[in-house]
């Protein structure tokens, strides 16, 4: 489900979104109707990738082409849509004819007193702004584990990541730093009686960083995957809606350190 909504968020890049809207100007401006009705309505298909002004603008030059085919009804619905997403829009009188700028303002002035007494019908179209804040929180927790849960409100969860990754990856440097010191002097001891004693201390950094270095990864691929997995702390689950859970942990134990894969649907 991650993978869909990465894939989702980037099909349209904010230059590709910009030069479609430019596109559906350019079209209408140039009397080419059918051609910007087209391409404005792949904006509305694809609705949730562009901003309000974005919206709003194709709507009202929806509305600009149905008046210029006579398709007065389904002018005055495009027009109300605009304005239900920008009640301040305004038509350039420089570039549209009185006639269009009369019943405009006729359809604005329609709309801004049924929002006023608070009886306006729903629009045809309605716009519901969502925000999933996973995949900001997934770049977050790339970089360091916990940052993402802190940015997604998981506030105890992600500090207590954050430390105990700093800790184990500190540590895993520090051993490595010590193990490689205690290597060199192992290599480089002639004396037989102490050549056990160094060895050892080798093997001692040599697993100490091992250890410290899986426990490290477990902790990043748990903040990572509970970052894409897990939704926001505060989110209800409606009725009928599926409650899963995918839990990467970390074991440690005496003789060994493994990461346990918990998947429940």
């Amino acid at each position: 489900m991650a993978i869909i909504l990465c894939l989702t968020t980037q099909a349209f890049s904010q230059g590709n979104k910009d030069l479609l809207v430019q596109e559906v100007k350019n079209a209408y401006t140039q009397l080419r109707y059918t051609e910007a009705e087209i391409k404005a309505r792949t904006v509305l298909a694809a609705y949730q990738n562009f901003s309000p002004d974005q919206l709003s603008e194709t709507h009202k030059i929806l509305g600009l082409i149905y008046y210029s085919q006579n398709k007065i009804s389904e002018s005055g619905e495009q027009f109300v849509s605009a304005l239900s997403i920008d009640p301040l829009l305004k038509l350039d009188p420089v570039l549209v004819s009185p006639k269009i700028l009369k019943f405009f303002e006729k359809v604005k002035t329609d709309f801004e007193s049924k929002r006023q007494e608070k009886i306006l019908n729903q629009p045809k179209v309605r716009y519901i702004r969502l925000t999933d804040p996973r995949p900001d929180a997934i770049v977050r927790s790339m970089i360091i584990p916990g940052w993402g849960q802190v940015y997604k409100g998981e506030k105890t969860k992600g500090r207590f990541l954050m430390a105990a990754w700093g800790v184990t990856f500190v540590g895993a440097v520090g051993s490595h730093l010590a193990r490689k010191s205690a290597e060199d002097k192992y290599i480089s001891e002639t004396n037989p009686d102490l050549v056990k004693s160094k060895f050892d201390d080798f093997n001692k950094w040599h697993v100490a960083r091992n250890n410290f270095a899986i426990a490290a990864t477990g902790i990043w691929l748990y903040s990572y995957f509970d970052a894409i997995f897990r939704k926001n702390s505060h989110h209800q689950p409606v009725m009928g809606e599926s409650k899963q859970s995918f839990n990467i942990s970390p074991i440690f134990s005496a003789d060994r350190t493994f990461v346990q894969l918990n998947v429940h649907f």
